[in-house]
């Protein structure tokens, strides 16, 4: 399947207000919690397709059906979509003012992984097949201060395809990331 056409169908499932869609191939991810010191970052040379939505505030599953839980509800602040070299990618991504603790981002990253495996189920059913089942997913957190890994090693050595392996990135508010770098790909 082509991906430019798995895009369209992802964006007609969504509302067009909880879409964020790239500009000169830069994604700016935002926090909009007035508290927070970690404001923003941008993901640069993402493509002309890319965009992402602000997860967190899609507030899925709900709690009108689903009772309340200790992780149930926890959302990453967003997850994006993009393509690299004719390859698919969904990025999800947590952005945190503070040292974050790894159990909080992996609840986090484990309810955008159950979003995602529902978009990919309403993708199959409402829109002619098309699935996102096989495309890579990656998560990252973008925090202010030193890293909580034990010892940092690098993007490319870096296996963080699951909600419990997770790369933390330190930044700084409004900081510039390359997608290929984050993705481990050679300029």
């Amino acid at each position: 399947m082509a991906v430019s056409r798995t895009f369209d169908a992802i964006k007609s499932l969504l509302h067009s207000h909880k879409i964020q869609h790239c500009h000169d191939s830069k994604l700016h991810i935002r926090e909009k919690d007035k508290k927070a010191t970690l404001r923003s970052v941008s993901l640069d040379s993402v493509g002309a397709s890319a965009f992402y939505i602000q997860y967190d505030e899609c507030k899925f599953p709900g709690e009108t059906l689903f009772a309340p839980h200790d992780s149930l509800h926890r959302a990453c602040d967003a997850i994006a979509f993009c393509e690299v070299d004719s390859r698919p990618y969904i990025m999800c991504i947590e952005l945190k003012s503070s040292e974050p603790e790894r159990h909080e981002v992996a609840q986090q990253f484990r309810g955008a992984h159950c979003f995602l495996d529902y978009l990919d189920a309403l993708l199959n059913n409402y829109c002619k097949g098309e699935t996102i089942k096989d495309w890579e997913c990656r998560y990252f957190v973008f925090h202010s201060g030193k890293t909580p890994m034990a010892k940092r090693r690098s993007v490319e050595e870096f296996d963080n395809t699951s909600p419990d392996s997770v790369l933390f990135m330190p930044t700084e508010n409004g900081d510039k990331h390359y997608l290929r770098r984050l993705l481990g790909k050679p300029r």
